[in-house]
């Protein structure tokens, strides 16, 4: 999925590696379907009211569908990271792997994860990881 243009243009040196087999090798090819998702890219943007998350995820499983893939892999990154993420969540039958280059996370809490959030306090972040780690100098 494409959602702004420098995703895009970061992608398309990737596409004909990914679609061409290799020259007298035994390499994989595959389609691609390229989406540029609405409101980004080279897309006008949607007008329905509720237009969300789910409702990306829905549109980009019914188009794959459409083209005929009854399963499919996802690649997102930006903004169409979050999308990928939600495809894979709401029709694991259908999207059976992802790759996304944009993960974002959170500090583990005691609510959500006590175990994890205790290692969290307990374990000091190492020299390299602080200094990659903006305003966290003090961990």
């Amino acid at each position: 999925m494409a959602g702004l243009a420098p995703s895009l243009k970061e992608v398309t040196k990737l596409l004909y590696t990914l679609s061409a087999p290799g020259a007298g090798k035994s390499l994989p090819a595959f389609d691609i379907v390229a989406p540029s998702l609405p409101i980004f890219g080279f897309s006008v943007g949607t007008k329905r009211k509720g237009f969300g998350l789910d409702k990306y995820a829905e549109v980009l499983h019914k188009l794959m569908q459409k083209l005929g893939y009854e399963k499919y892999v996802t690649q997102g990154g930006d903004w169409s990271c979050i999308i990928t993420r939600a495809m894979g969540k709401l029709y694991p039958t259908a999207c059976v792997a992802s790759h996304i280059n944009m993960p974002r996370g959170q500090r583990p809490s005691l609510t959500s994860n006590p175990i994890l959030a205790l290692q969290h306090l307990l374990a000091p972040y190492t020299e390299s990881e602080r200094k990659v780690l903006p305003g966290q100098s003090g961990l």
